[in-house]
């Protein structure tokens, strides 16, 4: 049994527009909403996908911007899966430095890729729910370890004074200085106490900062501001410049709710 844990940031290599990155998203947006999630768009079918998939997993390791990777799509035939046999694809995940889950196909489909990968997930959607701990359980996971250590160190400072208390008393009454010291003690036990306190405050205001942040380069929040994604149908390319279509092509939009499905009348291309 794989014990569910929580990366602060997840690559996932799959196609933008299948079921699979759906059905990741919508776990990882349950279990945890703020994860930061960066996706590398391939085609995961026909000639075009195996160089896509090395390329992409050499992408995360030469940036290191990700503590594990997702790679897969859904279901499909065995023509459709082949890409995942293909031997480069499967030399470039025994390479990755990066943990990789294999996420191919449904729970009855294997590949190669399956059995170089360091895990392999029967669906996708299985393969969020292995690294994706609930963030409830990670923010009680924290405060439980919050309260054992602020407990162990109150325990430690009362174990401190009654020692001190124990060798004042066996002193008798040293005086005025004795007191001061005892006040001295009692002084510093304050301040460090405020001092933990106050750690325990930045720490929680950077967490919110960061969280702000992810929330922020989460793919989906971006087409949520009404930017969208076009590609030219039906090959999935991503359209950057109005000249890589021609009146008559078909163009699919990608908004933050649904698709769009538009024919190009005329289109007014950039000066080069």
């Amino acid at each position: 049994m794989v014990r569910s844990f929580t990366p602060s940031r997840i690559g996932i290599i799959t196609s933008p527009t299948g079921a699979a990155i759906r059905d990741m998203l919508r776990v990882i947006k349950r279990r945890h909403p703020r994860m930061h999630i960066l996706l590398y768009p391939v085609p995961v079918q026909g000639i075009d996908a195996a160089p896509a998939l090395v390329e992409a997993i050499q992408f995360f390791n030469r940036e290191k911007s990700v503590d594990v990777l997702i790679m897969g799509r859904g279901g499909g035939s065995l023509e459709d899966l082949w890409a995942f046999n293909e031997e480069a694809v499967a030399r470039e995940i025994a390479a990755s430095n990066i943990p990789l889950i294999s996420a191919v196909g449904h729970e009855t489909d294997y590949t190669i890729s399956d059995f170089v990968a360091d895990l392999r997930a029967p669906t996708p959607s299985a393969a969020a729910e292995m690294v994706v701990e609930s963030e409830k359980r990670f923010r009680d996971t924290v405060h439980s370890v919050e309260i054992r250590l602020m407990g162990r160190i109150e325990q430690m400072l009362e174990t401190a004074r009654a020692s001190l208390r124990e060798k004042i008393r066996l002193l008798g009454d040293p005086g005025r200085r004795l007191e001061q010291v005892v006040q001295r003690v009692d002084e510093l036990v304050r301040r460090l106490a405020l001092g933990l306190r106050q750690h325990v405050r930045r720490d929680r205001a950077a967490i919110t900062s960061l969280t702000a942040g992810l929330d922020h380069m989460n793919p989906l929040g971006i087409l949520s501001r009404g930017y969208s994604i076009t590609r030219r149908m039906p090959e999935g390319v991503i359209l950057k410049d109005a000249a890589m279509v021609i009146p008559g092509d078909l163009i699919s939009t990608r908004l933050h709710e649904g698709e769009v499905l538009s024919r190009v009348e005329r289109h007014d291309a950039a000066d080069t």
